[in-house]
């Protein structure tokens, strides 16, 4: 049995459309309403060792939506104009440093 000493690390990977930051995209869609046709955001938890892994869980997931044709339902991820950034916490729930962060169209 191999164990490894290195703990793993959660991230939070945000991604959204429609405005310049994860949190102006929250402050839109709180103050305009919900318009999918002009921003979105949306974020998702993982735990893993590396940021690449978790680079790699945002790619598969932006791929598996555009095979599955689901550009209604995962504009965050499919849309050219989406952005991300993932984001070390210290414990799983507070933001840390973004560690990561570019266009969805360039994973």
């Amino acid at each position: 049995m191999i164990v490894s000493n290195m703990a793993k690390q959660t991230f939070i990977i945000q991604h959204w459309y429609g405005a310049p930051t994860y949190i102006e995209a929250v402050r839109r869609e709180a103050n305009e309403g919900h318009n999918p046709q002009e921003h979105g955001h949306d974020f998702n938890r993982v735990g893993v060792k590396r940021v690449e892994t978790a680079l790699k869980y945002l790619k598969g997931w932006r791929d598996q939506a555009r095979e599955s044709g689901w550009n209604f339902l995962y504009g965050t991820l499919l849309r050219d104009d989406a952005h991300y950034e993932i984001i070390a916490t210290p414990d799983g729930y507070h933001c840390g440093n973004v560690v990561a962060s570019g266009m969805m169209k360039d994973l």
